[in-house]
């Protein structure tokens, strides 16, 4: 043989070795590949379920009042816990002292929720809020 021969032979050895791929380099590109696709079936099976499922609100005071030159701030928070956008949501919130027949309304609008998105605000009243029956709820959303 020539030697150009036994150099064409031994950079043909070299690039067969190189190509060929070991049992743990196999494995371990399935596996991970599995868990790739296993993720993106996942995010692709959430997103639609998501997309089926409206807009679903809930509104909830949270304990902490504040009291500033003789007002109530009571605080609340509304969650969008369903899937869809909800736009222009309507919050009313009601409060009624037991000992007297006064009453008083609060409304807010938050013009944009996003499907898991949370807001939140605060209602003003001229009455302690935990003296009396306060009722929050969403009235309306597009």
């Amino acid at each position: 043989m020539t030697e150009f021969q036994d150099q064409q032979t031994q950079a043909n050895d070299v690039t067969e070795t190189t190509n060929q791929r070991s049992y743990a380099e196999w494995t371990t590109f399935l596996i991970s590949s599995g868990i790739l696709l296993s993720l993106v079936a996942l995010v692709l099976y959430d997103w639609f379920l998501m997309q089926q499922s409206p807009a679903i609100l809930e509104v909830e005071p949270q304990a902490v009042i504040e009291i500033n030159q003789q007002q109530y701030y009571q605080p609340f928070v509304v969650k969008n816990v369903g899937g869809s956008v909800a736009e222009s949501v309507q919050v009313v919130a009601s409060l009624s002292m037991g000992h007297s027949s006064t009453s008083e309304v609060g409304e807010q609008e938050i013009p944009f929720l996003a499907a898991g998105e949370d807001k939140s605000g605060y209602f003003v009243f001229s009455h302690n809020p935990s003296q009396g029956e306060l009722r929050l709820r969403v009235a309306s959303y597009r």
